[in-house]
């Protein structure tokens, strides 16, 4: 979506003009996905972030899919019996309270929080932390971290790796997740 609409969301979200928040404040997007898109800035303070901000119109539309699923998940539960084994209505309202959630960027932060704090102990795995003055519903600010994606990388640069060791931290990391915490992010 456009830079105008970010504009937009930004300060509504913040309270704020963009550039009283925002030192530098990219307006090519870095990432996009279907909520939102990321976009780098820095903050008055010189601290590099990435700010998460959400799609204009999404909740609305995802609320009115919600409503044509309800309509299908009762049809199937009334008159089929795949509906009536599977328990449809009772996925979708799984799959609406999971997805609801998506839409509040407070949680992820907490979600950020959490799990930067259970993963201290692995420095090779960088949490960004969220920044709370500028968290809302709508707004995600993290720390921006640098990086190179692996496909990026020359063919030399991916030899001389040390995937076994890569390979144990991150492992290390999703067990302490899964097993240790409880607590899972895909991300």
């Amino acid at each position: 979506f456009s830079f105008g609409e970010v504009e937009r969301i930004v300060s509504e979200e913040l309270g704020m003009r963009m550039s009283r928040a925002f030192q530098e404040f990219d307006s090519t997007p870095t990432a996009a996905a279907s909520l939102g898109q990321v976009h780098r800035a820095k903050l008055r303070s010189g601290r590099a972030v990435a700010v998460k901000v959400q799609r204009p119109g999404i909740r609305d539309r995802i609320l009115k899919d919600l409503e044509f699923l309800q309509g299908m998940a009762e049809f199937l539960a009334k008159h089929t019996e795949f509906g009536q084994r599977l328990g449809v209505e009772e996925m979708l309202d799984e799959f609406r309270r999971s997805l609801l959630r998506e839409l509040d960027y407070r949680m992820e932060a907490r979600h950020l929080a959490v799990i930067g704090a259970n993963l201290k102990h692995l420095p090779p795995i960088v949490i960004p932390a969220p920044v709370d003055d500028y968290v809302t519903p709508r707004i995600l600010t993290m720390d921006f971290i640098p990086g190179t994606k692996i496909t990026d990388l020359p063919p030399l640069a991916i030899v001389e790796l040390d995937r076994a060791a890569l390979a144990e931290v991150l492992c290390e990391a999703y067990l302490q997740q899964i097993l240790v915490d409880g607590f899972f992010h895909a991300d």
